[in-house]
């Protein structure tokens, strides 16, 4: 539900209760500025707002939320998992 304020409430547990955000948005426009084939993958996947193949974001996931867990027990998902598809990859990396 767009504009319902998601990312102002994370935002605001992050700084108050110290909580992880994992905000896919950001992480892809970083991961699209690399010069590797993962980057420019990514970066034609932002630049046309496709969703991003489990194969690509399986990955960058999991990376991400290793270094939040290494800081935090709880993270706050931002713009991630989107659809069934999204979430079970999702699970997949929890489960591993």
């Amino acid at each position: 539900m767009p504009g319902s304020g998601k990312t102002l409430v994370g935002k605001r547990l992050e700084e108050k209760y110290g909580f992880g955000r994992f905000v896919m948005g950001e992480v892809l426009r970083k991961v699209a500025t690399e010069e590797t084939e993962r980057g420019r993958i990514v970066k034609h996947v932002v630049e046309n707002r496709l969703l991003i193949p489990p194969e690509i974001a399986r990955p960058v996931i999991s990376d991400e939320l290793g270094a939040l867990l290494d800081k935090t027990d709880i993270i706050v998902m931002d713009g991630y998992p989107r659809n069934l598809g999204q979430l079970a990859v999702l699970d997949s990396i929890h489960s591993n």
